[in-house]
């Protein structure tokens, strides 16, 4: 393939990437609102915390590819709502340990429901092949980005 078609072709994708993630962000709740009014930001904080179980405000700020002072910000928001756990540790009490509290996995399970219901309304019409077609490019992408 010639690589004037091949750029074609993968600006199509990135075109069509970011048309699908901001649709289905929208249309599907995958940052659902919340009693609290949580940003998309301490939806991902949240989501990586039931990951992760555990982590430092640091892990959290590289996570997210924000300043320090944004991931206070985003973590005082959500420990002020109790969504959150702060802990520092009796070795060391510079280091700081988050975690998610029992509300806090409460809303990442409801995300969690509502994505894997979009999800399957999304792709019920595909075929098994189609479906093991996207799985084989989203794990090859992944794991170049590890």
């Amino acid at each position: 393939m010639e690589l004037d078609q091949r750029y074609i072709k993968l600006k199509e994708f990135q075109d069509l990437f970011e048309n699908i993630f901001s649709k289905t962000k929208t249309q599907h709740n995958f940052f659902p609102k919340t009693k609290y009014n949580l940003s998309d930001g301490h939806i991902l904080i949240l989501t990586y915390l039931y990951r992760v179980k555990t982590c430092t405000a640091s892990d959290v700020t590289k996570y997210l590819g924000i300043t320090s002072g944004g991931g206070t910000v985003l973590t005082d928001t959500l420990l002020r709502h109790n969504l959150i756990n702060r802990l520092r540790l009796e070795e060391d009490r510079r280091v700081v340990q988050l975690s998610l509290s029992t509300e806090g996995k409460e809303i990442v399970d409801q995300i969690i429901q509502n994505r894997a219901t979009a999800f399957v309304k999304l792709l019920h019409d595909l075929e098994e092949t189609e479906i093991d077609q996207i799985l084989s490019v989203f794990r090859k992408l992944n794991n170049k980005l590890k």
